[in-house]
């Protein structure tokens, strides 16, 4: 869903309709129009920031469209990348394989 989100306001600001150096709308007026939630407007702000859409901010403070924005193409990264770099980098391998349940033996 992020990724969709992503594309409008890319698409917003590559037309211009968003320009250089302007503030974006609040997370919640963007999650109000494009109906998500702020969660997902939140991921979608940090993938165009990652992609350099969006220049870096502080928390708590509007996000940015990016001076020069260049058109880069940067995969998108699924939630679930996030988690396996988290894994990662506290020296753990992410895994495919599932875990058996326990089975509780009948009396």
């Amino acid at each position: 869903m992020f990724q969709q989100v992503a594309r409008k306001i890319r698409a917003r600001i590559l037309s211009g309709e968003l320009a250089p150096g302007e503030f974006l709308p609040p997370e919640k007026t963007l999650a109000y129009d494009l109906d998500v939630s702020v969660w997902v407007i939140g991921a979608a702000l940090e993938e165009l920031r990652r992609q350099g859409y969006i220049a870096p901010s502080t928390p708590g403070r509007r996000a940015r469209v990016a001076e020069q924005v260049e058109p880069v193409r940067v995969p998108l990264q699924h939630p679930a990348d996030r988690w396996s770099s988290l894994l990662t980098s506290t020296g753990r391998s992410p895994s495919t394989q599932r875990s058996e349940r326990c089975s509780h033996p009948t009396s």
